[in-house]
């Protein structure tokens, strides 16, 4: 009987621009004093797991996140451009109010029928879906039997997740992830099930204010 794989998914810790409320996309923000403090914290949250890998997106909170967990195991992070985050276009660097005054229509798309809005210069949901579905299963094909941990951003780790439990794409916005937190899928011979979903115990008072934030 061939063992289940582990994927481990978190969200890099809060940048500045999270905190403001801004859109950042593939603006490379670093983490906010906060986000490193929530770096450090998901870093001892799983010094004790058995990791095989860590893989990340090579924007730096991200990379930064990631190797807050790596200085507990002896692996080096691999950058992984497929699992970046999700790229706004001319929504970059924009707060949400600026959004909502310059483009309500599309906003009011994105919230309700994400897949069917195309921004200029940005990238349509299912091409985001089709990219970390491709690299998620190539990970896993390359670890089995293993835990592996992969470091992301809330959209792509919001549609992996989706994907997996079976969900409309368009219902994406339904699933809450905090910066730090963790979730967790265990591949098997059966499939994908479901282990954790958004988990930030390891957080404490350290938990951001999402409420308010931008991707």
């Amino acid at each position: 009987m061939s063992q289940s794989t582990s994927l481990i998914l978190v969200r890099h810790g809060e940048s500045a621009w999270n905190r403001d409320g801004r859109y950042q996309g593939r603006i490379d923000i670093e983490l906010s004093p906060l986000g490193r403090d929530q770096a450090a914290l998901v870093g001892q949250r799983l010094a004790d797991r058995p990791l095989s890998a860590i893989y990340a997106s090579p924007l730096l909170r991200a990379m930064d996140t990631a190797q807050a967990i790596a200085t507990y195991h002896n692996l080096q992070v691999v950058p992984e451009g497929e699992v970046t985050e999700f790229d706004h276009g001319v929504w970059s660097g924009l707060l949400r109010d600026e959004i909502q005054e310059r483009f309500a229509d599309d906003l009011e798309t994105w919230i309700n029928k994400p897949t069917r809005l195309k921004v200029d210069g940005a990238e349509m949901l299912h091409d985001v879906a089709e990219r970390a579905q491709r690299s998620i299963s190539a990970i896993i094909r390359k670890h089995p039997g293993q835990t592996i941990v992969v470091v992301s951003h809330d959209l792509v780790i919001k549609v992996i997740m989706a994907l997996a439990m079976g969900m409309d794409l368009d219902r994406v916005w339904f699933i809450k992830l905090d910066n730090a937190s963790v979730s967790e899928l265990e591949y098997g011979e059966r499939g994908v099930r479901l282990v954790s979903l958004n988990d930030v115990c390891h957080l404490g008072s350290r938990v951001s204010d999402i409420a308010r934030q931008a991707l």
